[in-house]
């Protein structure tokens, strides 16, 4: 996750096996899909 004004990464998300392809903020929710055949 990167801070928008300084750039610089504050956050990372490690629990996917393979690439995240794909992520989608709704709400409250980041949700993230990989190629491990997961969306969390």
């Amino acid at each position: 996750i990167w801070n928008l004004e300084t750039f610089q990464c504050i956050q990372t998300l490690g629990d996917h096996s393979s690439v995240v392809m794909s992520l989608l903020c709704w709400k409250d929710f980041l949700l993230s899909c990989s190629l491990d055949q997961t969306v969390k």
